[in-house]
């Protein structure tokens, strides 16, 4: 997302079904995104060491913030980038994605507003008003996304930066929200990451270490320990998770410019206020 704009792409035709331990899995894996340069670095297994996948986008259109959806229905995830664009939300929004509504052929998009608690689902891929205008945190939470119940459609949660616990709601209709799970998970200063880790068909948790590039997944959305661990990316770097595809995900979309804006860093710069000002280290560490 830059400027209130949702850059997203679309790359289905580059995507194709892989085999995971002889069978099909719908597992997630997970990426970063570098503010600094624009680039997405995508793993196609939950385990140290190098991407498989590099996306470089035009340095100049750096310090947006990521998103990653399965735009197109085809079953795969693509992160954000420049064959949709779009307008929702204002400035310092964060962006979300998912299937909101059963009927949906494809991930629509969403915003959580860090001033407020307010999140924002649109399930079509276009500028106009948000469909659900939901009320779920507070000022300083971080947002995810996810299937949390395996009913095959996705929800909003966020992460409190102040007690580091998750609130996870299976409500995507109008109104107030509530947590329907809760899950105390990492230490201040995590980034919070969300995805089916182990192919069971609803979404873990996870999180981001930015001060050694650790991230963290659990299977489940109960407070305690992960279930996996690996380094992946640099500090300060925003971790991202989808399934992709081991087919070249990234070959059509290298060089994709975004256009440069002077104000493209707020997104980033919203995110980091909270990260700075958080409380004593929790006895949970992820």
């Amino acid at each position: 997302v830059v400027n209130s704009t949702l850059y997203i792409t679309d790359n289905s035709a580059h995507l194709s079904a892989y085999t995971l331990n002889g069978d099909l899995s719908r597992r997630d894996t997970v990426g970063i995104y570098r503010p600094t340069t624009g680039t997405f670095y995508l793993k196609n297994t939950n385990a140290t060491g190098f991407a498989e996948t590099t996306i470089a986008f035009n340095p100049a259109a750096a310090n947006g913030y990521p998103v990653v959806g399965d735009w197109t229905g085809s079953g795969f995830d693509t992160p954000g980038a420049a064959d949709h664009t779009f307008v929702l939300g204002i400035a310092n929004d964060l962006p979300m994605a998912g299937r909101w509504t059963a009927t949906a052929a494809h991930d629509g998009a969403g915003i959580f507003r860090p001033s407020n608690g307010i999140i924002y689902l649109k399930n079509e891929l276009t500028t106009g008003f948000a469909d659900v205008s939901m009320v779920l945190g507070l000022p300083g939470d971080l947002p995810i996304a996810g299937d949390w119940n395996g009913d095959g459609v996705d929800s909003p949660g966020v992460l409190r930066t102040s007690n580091i616990t998750f609130y996870l709601s299976n409500q995507t209709s109008s109104g107030s929200a509530f947590g329907d799970y809760t899950a105390l998970l990492g230490v201040p200063g995590d980034v919070p990451i969300a995805g089916d880790w182990n192919g069971k068909g609803h979404d873990g948790i996870g999180g981001f270490r930015p001060s050694s590039a650790l991230i963290y997944l659990k299977n489940d959305l109960s407070s305690g320990f992960g279930n996996n661990y690996l380094v992946l990316g640099n500090p300060n770097d925003i971790p991202i998770a989808g399934h992709w595809s081991v087919a070249s995900v990234g070959a059509s979309i290298a060089n994709v410019i975004m256009p440069s804006n002077s104000a493209t860093s707020a997104p980033v710069s919203s995110m980091a206020a909270p990260i700075s000002t958080l409380s004593a280290p929790s006895s949970y560490d992820g």
